[in-house]
């Protein structure tokens, strides 16, 4: 018992130095991860309303590379180093935030009509679109490589399949300086896809 007894006022003392001394820090632990989302371009009040002419296309889920799965914001640094930011992430899967930019993009070009995306029905759309990314990179200097793939036609046929492919490179600030700034060129290059995509529907099959 008297050994016991010993031991705790030993560990009791060796508590009271520790917080004596400021070696024992019982303070809360502050969170510094940053979130991010990317960002479509704002519709006009008549992109808002239902449209009434041009062609309704559903947009299946897109696809990106796997080294784009991790929450946190993915640099290139050379051709095969990528770099996670450790307190830099997304809000959101940035598959489903890439969809949502995309059809909100799709949506604000002229003589298209309603942009569905996944889940859509059949019966509600002239046009399937599949859209396939081979890279959304943004790089340690801050600029943003996007290739993509995509593949329009008769939903759930072969019937008028017509394939495209772009590549867009934009200039923006560093990720370790500005992350929201180099998001923001990630969505501008969303964009400009978008206008590429939309010139490819629009023509006649």
């Amino acid at each position: 018992m008297k050994s016991l007894a010993t031991r705790s006022l030993g560990l009791a003392a060796a508590g009271a130095l520790l917080l004596a001394t400021g070696c024992l820090n019982t303070r809360p632990v502050t969170d510094s991860t940053r979130y991010y989302v990317l960002s479509a371009p704002a519709a006009s009040a008549t992109e808002r309303e239902a449209p009434t002419a041009g062609i309704a296309v559903g947009l299946n889920p897109v696809t990106l590379p796997a080294y784009l799965a991790d929450k946190r914001l993915a640099v290139r640094k050379g051709s095969s180093e990528i770099e996670y930011l450790e307190f830099d992430c997304w809000a959101e899967r940035l598959e489903s935030g890439v969809e949502r930019v995309l059809a909100g993009a799709l949506q604000s070009q002229t003589n298209l009509g309603r942009i569905y995306p996944a889940p859509w029905r059949r019966d509600f759309v002239q046009v399937e679109l599949s859209v396939s990314f081979t890279r959304f990179d943004l790089t340690d200097s801050g600029r943003v490589i996007l290739e993509a793939h995509w593949h329009s036609g008769k939903p759930g046929t072969a019937e008028g399949l017509r394939r495209g492919e772009a590549r867009i490179q934009r200039d923006g600030p560093p990720p370790a300086d500005d992350p929201a700034g180099a998001v923001a060129t990630l969505s501008a290059a969303l964009t400009e896809l978008s206008g590429w995509i939309a010139d490819d529907l629009r023509r006649p099959r």
